[in-house]
């Protein structure tokens, strides 16, 4: 949650803790509460930050695998 919140500027998730003990414990733990494209568009932003390729073209009605070395989300194949 804490790499999520400091690329995207948020953090969706419901179960971050209430005290600020409980958020330190929870920042390690998985982002839920996100869509596909939210997703996608993360892994392209820790992408860029870390001056891999984008692994995703996203336009208002599709979502396209590229090739290259960025992050992109596991798949089946």
């Amino acid at each position: 949650q804490e790499l999520y919140s400091r690329l995207v500027g948020t953090n969706p998730s419901t179960f971050q803790g209430r005290s600020p003990r409980e958020q330190k414990r929870f920042e390690q733990h998985p982002v839920e509460n996100v869509t596909f494209v939210e997703a996608a568009r993360f892994c392209n932003r820790l992408s860029v930050a870390e001056g891999l390729d984008v692994m995703y073209a996203i336009t208002p009605t599709s979502i396209t695998l590229k090739k290259g070395n960025g992050y992109r989300l596991p798949t089946k194949d």
